[in-house]
């Protein structure tokens, strides 16, 4: 379901599909119970929200780098990985919150 709130302004758009998408999209509305313009919209909703993540990620990586350039802190991948592995099971109800890895001196 689309996530606009019910009175936030709308603004009209015409999208010229070629006929075989359009079918494609009508079949995946149709699945979905939902009508094909609400289909639509929230493909379009996920869509902008996925490349609004894209951008953030670059941004925080970028950042990242640059603080590891300037601290020479980081994390080893390893510790990284083991970590998030953790924190998995840990949400999968399976082990404790682990802690946090340290920022230490990266060569």
């Amino acid at each position: 379901m689309p996530k606009t709130a019910p009175n936030a302004s709308a603004t009209a758009c015409t999208l010229k599909l070629p006929a075989a998408l359009h079918q494609q999209i009508e079949a995946a509305a149709q699945a979905a119970g939902q009508e094909t313009a609400e289909w639509m919209l929230a493909a379009l909703q996920a869509a902008a929200e996925q490349h609004q993540l894209g951008h953030q990620f670059m941004h925080d990586a970028q950042a990242a780098q640059r603080h590891l350039s300037e601290s020479g802190q980081g994390y080893p991948w390893e510790e990284v990985r083991a970590y998030f592995a953790r924190l998995a099971q840990h949400r999968a109800g399976h082990a404790s919150l682990p802690p946090a890895p340290v920022a230490r001196p990266i060569d």
